[in-house]
């Protein structure tokens, strides 16, 4: 979705950034974003808005969906904050208590870094069918090899940061992973 301020002294990149909803998409109560801080006038306002401040914002948008009618075993990889559509998607089958098996390998540059940590290993300690691993570090052949038991009939969903989608797109093409069970997208601006 994409989220407009009112900022009276906008950055070069504008008053307006993309996002992604963070929380169950079953959840009507209220949408929630999940962002890295970073000193952007942008961000600075993000930051002081207080509980029933005001925004404008436009969608659902963007092209990266998940097929639930296909019922391929899910293979998330998440690079940082590229974690939060995994963050709402595992919830949503969580909640839905039948789903495919699904596999998060996340990574981040720090542990301090970690976001939902707790909460997805608590979805998971509950239910067998979703796997949750963090580490430092980028995510590469032999971290997948050791936590995905098989690559065939799996989807793979990749989000990070453009170099790390790419980094990991390759990864999955010399592994022989077919393009039609790719899926990813890039974060920008972080």
């Amino acid at each position: 979705m994409k989220v407009f301020l009112e900022i009276k002294n906008p950055d070069n990149r504008g008053s307006s950034r993309y996002f992604t909803i963070s929380e169950n998409p079953l959840d009507q109560k209220y949408i929630s974003i999940t962002t890295k801080v970073i000193r952007s006038s942008f961000k600075k306002t993000l930051m002081k808005l207080k509980k029933g401040g005001k925004v404008k914002f436009f969608g659902p948008i963007g092209t990266f969906l998940l097929n639930e009618r296909r019922n391929k075993e899910k293979v998330f990889l998440a690079g940082g904050i590229g974690i939060t559509p995994f963050h709402s998607t595992i919830k949503y089958f969580y909640e839905k208590k039948k789903h495919p098996k699904i596999t998060l390998l996340a990574s981040f540059s720090e542990k301090n870094s970690f976001v939902f940590m707790d909460e997805l290993l608590e979805i998971a300690k509950k239910d067998p069918g979703i796997i949750v691993v963090y580490k430092i570090g980028r995510i590469d052949k032999k971290f997948i090899l050791d936590n995905v038991l098989s690559l065939n009939n799996k989807e793979f969903y990749v989000v990070g940061p453009a170099k790390m989608v790419e980094d990991i797109f390759k990864v999955l093409k010399s592994m022989s992973v077919p393009d039609k069970n790719i899926f990813k997208e890039d974060f920008t601006g972080y």
